[in-house]
Formats: structure tokens, sequence, C-alpha cells
């Protein structure tokens, strides 16, 4: 089950309401790029993917260049994806910006080895 934390930044073109829609659209874009077909646990859909929000702090936070919001997706590694990790980045990236033109963000795909379990 893929992770998706968005860490975002108040500021005049980001509020609570347009980070809800970035997150909304996080699911559908993760299970879109980084589901391997040929490998049966590599399998995702939009359904599975949890995202958390949490607001950052520009004066504490230390950044390269200001942005609106970061976002840091988690999804189990095999080598399948591992080969499109940086294709599945890109293509998420265009994806929000189209969606979101006028933000400034970026995307960072982990692929950690990892176990996973969950109860029902």
């Amino acid at each position: 089950m893929p992770l998706v934390n968005i860490r975002w930044y108040p500021g005049a073109a980001m509020d609570a309401d347009r980070v809800s829609d970035v997150a909304a659209a996080m699911p559908e874009l993760v299970a879109r790029y980084l589901h391997v077909e040929e490998v049966l646990r590599a399998h995702l859909n939009p359904r599975e993917i949890e995202v958390f929000v949490d607001e950052g702090r520009i004066d504490m936070d230390i950044m390269p260049s200001a942005i609106d919001f970061a976002v840091r997706i988690e999804a189990m590694y095999f080598p399948e994806r591992m080969a499109k990790v940086q294709e599945a980045a890109d293509k998420i990236l265009e994806a929000l910006h189209e969606l979101f033109r006028d933000l400034r963000f970026n995307v960072w795909i982990v692929l950690p080895i990892a176990g996973f379990a969950e109860t029902g």
C-alpha cells in the first residue's frame, strides 16, 4: 500500500482547500503510474493509496527554492517498479501541473524494501 505525504506551505496561492484538491488527485495518479501489471503484489488501485497532509513552516523548513507543496510517495520496492520510477515521478509532476498550473511543487518517489501487513 503506497503512502503519500503532502507537505504544504500556506500562502497567497495555497490554502487548505487547494491542498485538499491536491490530496484528492493523488490516489489515482499513484495507482496509474506505479502499478506494475507483471507483478501481482505490485498491482495498485486508488482505494489502496493512503494520503497524509501536513502543514510546513517556511521559517523552519530549509529548501533550495520556495515551493507551495512537496509530494513524497513511498511504495514497496519491486525491480519492475524501480525501472520506471523516474518516468512515474515525471508523469505525476506533469499531471499535477496540468491541474495546478499556478503552484510550485516537487514530487519525490521512494521505493524502500519493506513489508506490509494489516488486519481485516
